[in-house]
This record gives structure tokens, C-alpha cells and sequence, in this order.
């Protein structure tokens, strides 16, 4: 080994092999000691960054020694892929590239060290891990995938990377050991598009048929690269341009059947700077389908639903299996696109999101069959619902009125239709509230009954409109009036005086302030009545006139409140007094007396009374 690699004799030296010691050797030792592997070496390493991987560690007993390494394997015990290590080292990584997924790997791993001593292991075996698409979901074609999006499996199953550490900025994936950086979007760099990587996609074509891949990049540098399908060559090599701005490349007449399939895209030769170029986007189109069927699907039954102030669902029927998408906009220009449903159906249902409260919305529906045929519909419009109402009605001109002792009503106005209930008590608690009278009006008016006499209430009102907004008004007061008087006064001491032939006068007393009346008669009818005496006063005194002397009469006294309660006296018999009377004296001229008489004077004329004539004074001579 010494003779073969003097650093290696030197290296010997210097960690103490016995073997080759330059300044104490006198000749040459041929080494023949085959090279071992240390305890617990080889190890295999499975991680999506690192793929199937096998690390080993060269056995420094029972001498130093350095090894290349060696690992055959494939999927049978005759392998038939091997990879090797690039020097002579005691440490190895190899990882095992272009392994299918979920399969059992047979493998064994051979050291040789500088002076062909070998040394290899029995057969070993590894299950690799599943290969699935990124998202869970095989990505539907057409359409575009971003090539960011490559599978999950990791090294060797889903994509290879010949440089596993990650040395971008704003590392997008950094489980995996591709270069993927976010660039507007994320993109694979230039650093995971060296010649000999590559990344795979798994993709479910809706059609078969002829398709088209634009292949978007950020930049390039001028390299190759190619496209396959399930390990079929489709596009042969493209080239990328060398340049800074963004660019396409196209490739056509690329075979798909419908169903899956695994897209892989190589990385074939470096351009000027020793890689190929920033992969953004893969958009398959299909261009071309199956010969024989010409006629695209016929479309019916096209409508709108469940339309909210945002949204709508669209659905159609089509006399065939294809695929559903919706163009739409404000106008019959369109604009906007639904995402395209690539499941052939015959009844189609697409929700419209995103849209504008109140807004009158065209739109057309578009289906194309299994062998390509597009059919689309005439243009259809709906109206999106106006905006969610979430103003409350505003609340003014709160009365109270028709106020009582045990009752009010309350009253107010709304600025839209709401409905109506008070909240009442003797605190800002309240504590009280009427039954909801949920007609929809803008004049409220609720009666409150039950109350208490004479007391301060509180209230405020509540009022709701017909989107379910809650006005709650400020507090207002008012006081219930005093219990209604419902007892007539109480009459006392009526007395008749002051009693002549024609009048009398009438006195009495009340226990409250009360008016003053008197009917009188010659019977208990009464029927005739004093002019009412308004005042309120508690002793009452009320004249009589126009009598008759000598006459008994009937009165009773009559007496009401300010309550308007009345009473009336029982009956009190009163006789006005006799007529009065005067005397005469009669005699001659000269003042003599004739005799002796007397003359009554009353009101029924001259009465004369006692015995002779009246003596009237005759004139003398």
C-alpha cells in the first residue's frame, strides 16, 4: 500500500501502522489484511432527504485502514445497479438511487482498500418507502403543476438530488435535498437542476389523448432537459434559454392515456454556469383526442342557486360524461374562471365564491368530453343577495300616555319596520316586559297595566327588525296618578233657618270640599231644584225664595266632590212661617174715635177684623 500511495504509507506512519514506518523500515511489507467494517457498520439510513442510504464505517482493527465502497442492489439477489464511493475514506454515505417505490431491495456492500484487499457482506434487504403525490392528490391534467409540488418518497424514489444539503435562501420542502426556493412563486433553483437530477409527479389524465407541456421558468442557463412519462421518453431533449427574465418552453405531441401516470422531468446536460435553469410551473394542455368522436356534449338545465351575498352554485346537465368549469363576471366579457373539474359527469355543479353583495353576475358553463369536444352554454345572469342588514332601527319620540293609576301606554316611532316591547319597573332594572308583539311597524304603541298607584316607573323599549338587529332605547320615567276617589262626601247637620212665608235657608256640612244643592216640593218629588253652587266648600248654605206661607215643604240637600261623587241628605220637612199683620185707627176728621175697630193687613189684601164700620173722615162745610 505503501509503494502503491506514499501519502497513504505516510498517513499509515503517522497513525502508527506497524506496517510502513518510512524511517525505521529496512524493506517493504506487502499488506494483506483484508479491510473490515466497524461494529454496527453497515448501517442503512432511510429519510426523505437521504432516500435509502447506506452509511458505513471502516474497522480500525486489527490495523488502520481506509476503503472504498461498493453497494450492489436492486430488487432481486442479482442486483444489477451498484454505486461507488469516490475515495478512500474510513466513513461512507451512498445512497441508492432509482429505487421504485414500496418494494423490497436486496443489497451488499463490498470494501477494497488501496491494495485490493476486499471484504463484503452477506445479502441484506430494505422495503423502500411509498411514492405518493405531494398534497396527497394525484394532480389532475389538464393543468398546470408547480414543479415545487414533486412526490413525497424522498432521495431515489421521488426525485435525485445530487447534492442532499440545502443551501438556499427561504427553503421551501427542507425535508427533501432539492433546492427549492421561494421566488413567485416557490420555484426549483439552479442549484436542484444539476445534469443527472431529477423530480417526479405523479398526475391522472382525465382524457386520453394529445397533450402540449408548457414548461415555465424564472431564468435559465441554457441547459437540457426532458420529459417522460412512466419512463417513456416523451418530449426528447429541450433546451433552456440562457437569460435572467422568465421564459416557456414547449413541448407537443406528448401521449397520455386516461388515468395515472408518473411524470419525471431529467436533468440532461448543465448550460454555462453547470445547471439547467429555475423550473416554476408544467402546464399540460390537451390539443388533440381520440379519432371518431367529433361532437361535443350537449348542455341543458343551466342554473343558479343558493345564492348568498357572496356566492353561488351553478349546475347543469350534459347528455355525456365531461368535464365542468364556469366562466363569470359583471359583464358578458366574463373575466373570471371557476378551477376546471376534470371529473366526466353528466350532472355538473360548480360554486361561484368571492362575488359582490347586490351585484348582477353573467355567466356561461363549459364541458368537454372524454375525447375533447368542448360545448358551452349561452350566457345566463343572477343577482347576488344586497348586503347583510346589521344596522339596528333607530328609536325616537318615546311618550308615555293615557296615564292612570294601574296603566299607561307607551309610545314610539322606528326610522324602518321593527317589532315592539317594553321593559318597566321601579329601578333602572327594570325587572318587567311585555309580551313581544312581533309585527313589523314604524308607530309602536304598548299598553302597560298592573301597575301601582301613584309611583315612579322606568322604561325603555326594544325594537327589532327584520334582519334580527336589537335598538334598545335610554331610560324614560313617568309616575302613575293617585287611586281614583270613588266616595261621595259625608252630609251632616242639615238645618233649615232664617224661615219666613216665602223663603227658608238651607244649612249643612261635609266631610270633604263638595258642591251645594237643594231640591225642594210640596211632596217627597221634590221638583224644584236650587241653581248648583259650584264652589267646593265643606259648609254649605243655600236660600230658598218664592215660598208659600204657612206651607210645609220637603227638602233634601244634594252635595258632590271633585271626584264627582255625590250624595244626597234624607228628607227634612220645613213650614214657612204665617203671613204678618198691622192695625188701623179710625175716627173723624177732627181725630175723634168713632169706635173701636181693627184692620188686617196681609198679603192676600185687607182683612178687616173686630166689630163696626170703617169710619171714614167726611170733609167739613
Amino acid at each position: 500500500a505503501a509503494a502503491a500511495n506514499p501519502a497513504i504509507g505516510w498517513m499509515s506512519y503517522a497513525i502508527g501502522d506497524p506496517l510502513y514506518a518510512p524511517t525505521r523500515a529496512k524493506t517493504l511489507v506487502r499488506d494483506t489484511q483484508n479491510p473490515g467494517f466497524a461494529a454496527g457498520s453497515p448501517t442503512l439510513v432511510m429519510n426523505e432527504r437521504n432516500g435509502c442510504a447506506v452509511k458505513i464505517l471502516v474497522a480500525d482493527s486489527p490495523e488502520p485502514d481506509v476503503a472504498k465502497v461498493r453497494i450492489d442492489y436492486g430488487t432481486t439477489t442479482a442486483y444489477g445497479q451498484s454505486v461507488t464511493s469516490v475515495g478512500y475514506f474510513r466513513r461512507h454515505l451512498l445512497s441508492l438511487a432509482e429505487l421504485p417505490a414500496s418494494t423490497l431491495i436486496h443489497y451488499r456492500v463490498t470494501l477494497t482498500d488501496p491494495v485490493g484487499n476486499t471484504t463484503t457482506t452477506a445479502d441484506q434487504t430494505v422495503t423502500t418507502p411509498a411514492q405518493t403525490p405531494h398534497g396527497g392528490t394525484p394532480w389532475p391534467i389538464p393543468g398546470t403543476i408547480a414543479c415545487a409540488n414533486f412526490d413525497d418518497g424522498g432521495e431515489g424514489v421521488a426525485y435525485h438530488d445530487t447534492r442532499p444539503d440545502n443551501y438556499v435562501p427561504n427553503q421551501y420542502r427542507s425535508d427533501t435535498g432539492v433546492e427549492v426556493s421561494y421566488w413567485t412563486p416557490y420555484v426549483v433553483t439552479y442549484w436542484g437542476t444539476e445534469a443527472g437530477e431529477w423530480l417526479e409527479y405523479t398526475v391522472n389524465a382525465t382524457q386520453s389523448g394529445t397533450y402540449s407541456i408548457d414548461v415555465a421558468f424564472e431564468n435559465g442557463d441554457g441547459g437540457k432537459f426532458r420529459i417522460a412519462s412512466d419512463g417513456v421518453d416523451q418530449t426528447g431533449q429541450l433546451t433552456t434559454m440562457s437569460s435572467s427574465a422568465g421564459f416557456t418552453v414547449t413541448a407537443t405531441g406528448v401521449s397520455l392515456s386516461a388515468g395515472g401516470h408518473v411524470i419525471r422531468i431529467s436533468m440532461d446536460v448543465a448550460g454555462g454556469n453547470g445547471n439547467i435553469g429555475q423550473f416554476a410551473t408544467m402546464t399540460f394542455t390537451r390539443t388533440g383526442g381520440p379519432s371518431g368522436d367529433t361532437t361535443p356534449p350537449v348542455i341543458s338545465a343551466v342554473a343558479s342557486g343558493s345564492i348568498t351575498t357572496t356566492g353561488a352554485t351553478i349546475t347543469w346537465t350534459t347528455n355525456e360524461a365531461s368535464d365542468s368549469q364556469v366562466q363569470y363576471g359583471t359583464t358578458t366579457g366574463y373575466g373570471s374562471s371557476s378551477t376546471l373539474n376534470t371529473s366526466l359527469v353528466t350532472t355538473h355543479s360548480i360554486v361561484l365564491s368571492g362575488l359582490s353583495a347586490g351585484t348582477l353576475y353573467h355567466y356561461r358553463v363549459l364541458s368537454r368530453d372524454a375525447a375533447g369536444n368542448l360545448a358551452t352554454s349561452g350566457d345566463n345572469t343572477f343577482t347576488t343577495s344586497a348586503p347583510a342588514d346589521t344596522t339596528p332601527p333607530v328609536i325616537s319620540a318615546i311618550a308615555a300616555g293615557s296615564i292612570t293609576a294601574t296603566s299607561a301606554v307607551i309610545t314610539w316611532t322606528t326610522n324602518e319596520a321593527a317589532d315592539s316591547q317594553v321593559q318597566y319597573g321601579t329601578t333602572t332594572a327594570y325587572g318587567s316586559q311585555t309580551t313581544l308583539n312581533a309585527t313589523k311597524v314604524t308607530s309602536h304603541s304598548v299598553a302597560l297595566s298592573g301597575l301601582t298607584a301613584s309611583t315612579l316607573y322606568h322604561v325603555r323599549v326594544l325594537s327589532r327588525d327584520a334582519a334580527g338587529n336589537l335598538a334598545t332605547s335610554g331610560d324614560v320615567t313617568f309616575t302613575t296618578t293617585s287611586t281614583p276617589d270613588t266616595t261621595p262626601p259625608v252630609i251632616s247637620g242639615v238645618t233649615p233657618g232664617s224661615i219666613t212665608a216665602t223663603s227658608v235657608v238651607i244649612t249643612w256640612t261635609t266631610n270633604e270640599p263638595s258642591s251645594s244643592q237643594v231640591q225642594f216640593g210640596l211632596t217627597t218629588s221634590y221638583g224644584s231644584t236650587t241653581v248648583l253652587d259650584a264652589s267646593m266648600i265643606t259648609s254649605h248654605s243655600v236660600a230658598i225664595t218664592g215660598l208659600a206661607p204657612s206651607t210645609v215643604y220637603h227638602v233634601r240637600v244634594l252635595s258632590r266632590d271633585a271626584a264627582g261623587n255625590l250624595t244626597t241628605s234624607g228628607d227634612v220637612i220645613v213650614t214657612t212661617a204665617a203671613p204678618a199683620t198691622s192695625s188701623i185707627s179710625a175716627g173723624d176728621e177732627d181725630g175723634r174715635h168713632q169706635g173701636n175697630q181693627t184692620c188686617g193687613i196681609g198679603t192676600g189684601g185687607l182683612a178687616l177684623l173686630g166689630i163696626g164700620l170703617l169710619s171714614i173722615r167726611r170733609r167739613r162745610g
